[in-house]
């Protein structure tokens, strides 16, 4: 049995309001999601709003490859999904990413994935992979999507 894994953590805070920084994630991830360097097949990724919804990468070519279903959607704060890239909702484990305003007005967007346990005897090694998979994708690619297109809340300095 694999002891308890910490839930990888990550946050970073954007210059611009809850609702479009939500849509910059969910509507939008095909103008910032890394295929390059991260997905099954180099296709197009989407998020299908709502609970049930699929989030998936569809190639030129052939069948979408579905990484995940959408189990919490709270418009403009939160959406919770499995994660199974590749692999299977067997093998799936959780990611929540919270919007939340900070105290000067910008939003804080949190992605915590958990649910590492069953996934023995790989599950240390795809933590590690995930932790700087998921930074790499939050803090900078959607990051650097959002601070281009979306409009910000505070003055550029």
């Amino acid at each position: 049995m694999v002891p308890m894994i910490e839930p990888i953590e990550i946050t970073t805070v954007l210059n611009t309001t809850p609702e479009a920084a939500f849509r910059a994630f969910t509507a939008n991830v095909a103008a910032w999601w890394p295929v390059a360097t991260h997905s099954i097949a180099g296709g197009r990724v989407s998020i299908e709003p709502g609970v049930g919804g699929r989030i998936m990468e569809t190639p030129e070519t052939g069948p979408p490859n579905i990484w995940g279903r959408i189990t919490e959607w709270t418009e403009f704060s939160r959406i919770r999904f499995t994660w199974y890239v590749g692999e299977g909702p067997d093998n799936g484990t959780d990611v929540l990413i919270e919007f939340l305003p900070t105290d000067d007005g910008r939003i804080g967007v949190t992605l915590i994935h958990s649910g590492w346990e069953h996934l023995a005897p790989t599950a240390l090694t795809r933590h590690g992979n995930y932790t700087a998979g998921w930074t790499k994708i939050l803090s900078h690619s959607y990051a650097a999507y959002v601070a281009r297109t979306c409009p910000p809340v505070l003055p550029h300095p």
